[in-house]
């Protein structure tokens, strides 16, 4: 009898959303653990129709990318408002609040991100290809992190749903 292995990934494409209080929309932290490691944390934002009319369903999800991939990341220039094609897999975070509140959040370990297009530099809505994000070719640079996707270097991929 032979088992079938599970798979945890996931492919998202969203929205960076706007950082909060006095954290940026991308925060990047350097000199993590044993190992030193560099981590990029930020929160995408997608949006599904509402039936009944009126505003989108939305949903938060944060995403925490690792060393080669935090690094590559914060070179690129992201920031709030740009979309991002995000791959990896799904995490669950279980913490305890000040107040003792228990609380269980899932979010998406990162093994590639790809820039779809700026909306942040340009002030509002831009086309496909201005911006931050001018020299990237969407579908065609994904940026791995060296944990089995890309291994770093470019994938090409014209069977991206983009």
């Amino acid at each position: 009898m032979t088992t079938m292995r599970d798979v945890n990934d996931v492919t998202v494409i969203g929205t960076i959303a706007e950082g909060f209080e006095s954290y940026p929309a991308i925060s990047v932290r350097e000199g993590i653990g044993q190992n030193n490691s560099t981590v990029a944390n930020f929160t995408i934002i997608t949006e599904k129709p509402n039936r009944g009319g009126g505003d989108p369903w939305r949903t938060f999800i944060k995403v925490s990318c690792w060393n080669d991939l935090a690094t590559s990341i914060q070179s690129m220039g992201a920031g709030a408002g740009d979309r991002v094609y995000v791959k990896g897999e799904v995490k669950n975070e279980k913490y305890e609040k000040k107040d003792g509140t228990k609380v269980n959040t899932l979010s998406i370990n990162a093994f590639a991100v790809e820039p779809l297009f700026s909306t942040a530099s340009q002030g509002g809505p831009s086309e496909e290809g201005e911006g931050d994000f001018a020299n990237a070719s969407p579908a065609a640079t994904v940026f791995g992190s060296g944990q089995g996707i890309a291994d770093g270097q470019p994938v090409h991929d014209d069977g991206l749903p983009f």
